[in-house]
């Protein structure tokens, strides 16, 4: 469930620099993939900017795991079809893909928290959504809310829920 909560609803003479609006939404549910391509989680959220030349501050945090001890889970956010993570990195990743290797020693209940915070402009006063995508590396699992074997009763059974913040920035 989203909820949107709004200023003085005053936006003609919003300032520069303003919070107009927020828009917060919490996905709980374990979610599980072996896509190869990047695929659209649940984790998502819709905001409708009060004038084209607003940002958009876009906070996803997840906690993620990738299974089999071994390998990688890839991750974006898209607003839309368009990437707007582009994290800057020199490795082979691609210019707008993060990713981690969780690798325990092939242990499968291993899981990080990824949190992170863009500013985008997407100079529109339309609708417009923003998703988190996620792969695994060579069919490997990328998993929300949960670890790989999913044991809620033990030490390993590590489950939380990820969250996707967007907030409208007066220009």
């Amino acid at each position: 469930m989203a909820s949107v909560i709004r200023g003085n609803d005053n936006f003609d003479t919003a300032a520069a620099g303003k919070v107009l609006q927020v828009v917060s939404v919490d996905y709980g549910d374990r979610y599980f993939t072996t896509s190869s391509s990047m695929t659209t989680s649940p984790v998502t959220a819709t905001i409708t900017p009060t004038s084209s030349n607003s940002k958009i501050s876009v906070s996803v945090s997840a906690l993620m795991a990738s299974g089999s001890g071994t390998v990688s889970m890839f991750w974006q956010v898209r607003r839309g079809s368009t990437d707007v993570v582009a994290p800057n990195t020199s490795q082979s990743l691609g210019s707008r893909i993060e990713s981690f290797m969780v690798y325990p020693n092939g242990d499968n209940n291993v899981t990080r928290t990824n949190t992170y915070t863009i500013l985008d402009s997407p100079s529109s006063s339309s609708a417009v959504t923003y998703t988190l995508y996620v792969k695994g590396q060579s069919g490997g699992a990328a998993i929300l809310n949960g670890s790989y074997n999913n044991l809620n009763n033990s030490a390993y059974g590590h489950m939380a829920s990820s969250t996707i913040t967007l907030m409208e920035i007066g220009q």
